[in-house]
């Protein structure tokens, strides 16, 4: 990689270096007429200062000055919440379009990037990164959405994370038709995977019953309701239910039996 050296650039008085390499440095503050470096603005203001470098020859080197500017700008400055605000105005809507939805996929995977899992203000952790990926997903409702999600979920196949089940048992409760097909289409171990965090979120959301008692709320791994419902998931009542989710799963058992099947067993053996 070429040695590329960007001048300084100051925000809030605070200096950071920025090691690249051993030979790529970058400094950042204000620019020379003052003008706040943010992240809407600083390639722009990047482009103006340094016009002798060429983006096309020293693209690799760029790509990786600009991840360095926007984590100290992320981190340093706005912090996680800039993004998770940003999610939650997406989601305070009741439906999301393609273009909507993407833009929500590009935010989460700069939040996945930078290691941002919760939106804490204080000391209160208001949701999880894995919630709000799950309820825009069903906001989109597409087949694009749950493979995202499964993606999501095989991508986190060391996490304990208890959300991860939940979510994804409510989208499968939307759209069975797409959690189903995506399931079918992976490996044994991928199935295994997915199977056991669809039956864990179903064991959980529905041990009241078709309506989740506690509802999709952010902090359901964590609270413990006062005075919860009666269990009415039981041996007799688990396949009711799970049929009750949705009226398309009573055809869809003649598309994936043996998925469904196991599925079901898998249940049966956990009550």
């Amino acid at each position: 990689m070429a040695n590329v050296s960007a001048g300084i650039i100051e925000n809030q008085n605070v200096y950071s270096k920025l090691k690249i390499s051993e030979n790529q440095t970058i400094i950042y503050k204000h620019d020379e007429q003052k003008q706040e470096i943010n992240l809407a603005n600083y390639k722009e203001v990047f482009a103006k200062r340094y016009t002798t470098v060429n983006s096309e020859e020293y693209c690799d080197v760029l790509d990786e000055i600009f991840k360095e500017i926007e984590y100290k700008l992320l981190f340093h400055y706005d912090g996680c919440n800039i993004w998770f605000e940003k999610l939650e105005e997406y989601n305070r809507k009741n439906v999301l379009n393609l273009s909507e939805f993407n833009r929500c996929i590009e935010i989460i995977d700069t939040l996945r990037y930078y290691d941002c899992h919760n939106y804490i203000i204080g000391h209160t952790c208001y949701f999880t990164l894995t919630w709000i990926f799950g309820q825009v997903c069903e906001k989109n409702s597409s087949q694009i959405s749950v493979y995202k999600y499964i993606e999501y979920l095989l991508d986190n196949q060391n996490s304990a994370e208890e959300q991860l089940s939940f979510s994804f048992e409510y989208l499968f409760q939307k759209l069975p038709e797409y959690v189903l097909e995506s399931i079918n289409s992976k490996n044994k171990l991928d199935q295994k995977y997915l199977i056991d965090h669809l039956v864990w979120g179903f064991l959980n959301n529905r041990y009241s019953g078709e309506d989740d008692a506690s509802g999709n709320i952010p902090d359901k791994a964590m609270i413990r309701l006062a005075s919860p419902p009666p269990n009415v998931l039981t041996i007799d009542t688990y396949e009711e239910i799970f049929y009750s989710l949705n009226p398309n799963l009573v055809s869809l058992k003649n598309s994936y039996p043996g998925l469904i099947k196991t599925i079901l067993e898998q249940i049966e053996r956990c009550l």
